[in-house]
This record gives C-alpha cells, sequence and structure tokens, in this order.
C-alpha cells in the first residue's frame, strides 16, 4: 500500500513538472552586444616543486582543467623549460603533474 502512494506521488510530482506549456521568462530582447563577454585567459602557474620526487604543483585557478595524463608545456620568459604530465590528486584549482622533463621553476606557467 505504501509502495503505490509513493508511486502515485512521484508520478504526479514528475507530472507536474511537464505541466508548463511555453516560456515562463520574458522574451529576450536583440542587440549588438554579445551574451557572454570573453574572459582573458590566465595560464596556470607552478605554485611548489618537490625535486626529489620529481613532480610540481599547478595552481589552474579558475580555468578549465586538462584531463588527467595531458602533457603540458611550461614556460619562463617565453622559452618552454619543462614539460609536465597532469597526475592525481587533483583538488580544486589545484592540481599535481609529474616532471617528464626540464628544470621548472615556481612561477613558471603552463602553455
Amino acid at each position: 500500500m505504501a509502495r503505490h502512494s509513493i508511486i502515485m506521488l512521484v508520478g504526479l510530482v514528475w507530472a507536474s513538472g511537464c505541466a508548463t506549456v511555453g516560456p515562463t521568462t520574458p522574451a529576450l530582447q536583440k542587440t549588438d552586444q554579445p551574451l557572454l563577454q570573453p574572459s582573458v585567459a590566465v595560464p596556470a602557474t607552478v605554485t611548489l616543486i618537490n625535486r626529489d620526487l620529481r613532480f610540481v604543483v599547478l595552481d589552474f585557478g579558475d580555468r578549465p582543467r586538462p584531463p588527467l595524463g595531458t602533457v603540458v608545456e611550461l614556460v619562463r620568459d617565453e622559452q618552454v623549460v619543462a614539460r609536465v604530465q597532469l597526475t592525481e590528486p587533483m583538488r580544486g584549482r589545484f592540481v599535481t603533474a609529474d616532471i617528464v622533463e626540464g628544470e621548472p621553476r615556481v612561477g613558471d606557467q603552463v602553455r
């Protein structure tokens, strides 16, 4: 009996969500301005280096992070100085990366 009541309640909630006909927001006015302003992408930055275990910690800020396993280049003064591969852990804006080659420094940027 209780199961039947729950199924009916779920069905009523689902059906009520589908009962809206037409748009519920006012129509958008056409403008010459873009809806979204492009953001200036700030590259990720090396914030910590562990030379003994050969890894760095990258700060991506609000930028989207590339997937695990991606190899990225680190740049200093417009020159590639190292390559690192993104690994676990990824915590919020911070990503760990194994040093593949080169000698990164704190402040180097991902390109």
